[in-house]
């Protein structure tokens, strides 16, 4: 694709997510909210390997055409999440794939805005929206991961993507449904020796 219209890709995407992404993730349930905020952290770790610390770090500072890579292949993962949506199409709400299809489609919103936050203010201001959204579900990482391991046992699928190659561990996926990436936390010194430095939204980098 060329580079103008690849960019072109990029910023209609952020525009429309901008619009839409923060009430799709406040209106999703608690649990799933929850199990996003699991599947969000995997998908920026993992791609931190790709496109470097600034994703979770920095993302507003990302470098322009990095941003723009990024948030095409997570556009393209959305493609072959919306073209999955079909083989669902009809099942129960209480069939763990319907769960699993809700918190992939959140995460991949809430990761493409993250990516893409260095080129567009509104993108940027979503991102905060969503993630303070995942992150008030946080209380109900053990629901999300009782229905992560139901999800992988019915389809013999893995829920969440692997990081350096290997399949994360319980124990990883729980500290990931309990922290916030590193560019909302703060330190007990830059917050007069009080607070905690995991997840607080206060900063984005």
């Amino acid at each position: 694709m060329p580079p103008k219209a690849k960019e072109g890709r990029a910023l209609a995407t952020l525009e429309a997510l901008a619009e839409t992404a923060p009430s799709t993730v406040s209106r999703a349930r608690l649990d799933i909210r929850a199990a996003a905020l699991i599947l969000s952290n995997s998908l920026l770790l993992e791609g931190s390997r790709i496109w470097g610390r600034a994703v979770v770090e920095a993302p507003r500072r990302m470098d322009r055409l990095t941003a723009i890579d990024a948030v095409c292949v997570m556009a393209d993962q959305r493609l072959k999440l919306d073209a999955a949506a079909e083989a669902i199409d009809g099942r129960p709400t209480s069939d763990p794939a319907v769960f699993a299809f809700r918190w992939e489609i959140i995460a991949n919103e809430v990761v493409t805005l993250t990516v893409g936050a260095s080129l567009s203010p509104e993108a940027a201001q979503a991102m905060l929206r969503c993630w303070k959204s995942l992150w008030d579900a946080r209380r109900f990482r053990d629901e999300a991961l009782r229905l992560i391991a139901h999800y992988e046992k019915s389809y013999s699928a893995e829920a969440t993507p692997r990081i350096n190659g290997r399949k994360p561990s319980r124990e990883l996926l729980s500290r990931l449904g309990s922290t916030l990436p590193p560019m909302f936390r703060t330190s007990k010194a830059s917050n007069g020796g009080a607070g905690s430095s995991r997840g607080r939204i206060a900063a984005s980098g």
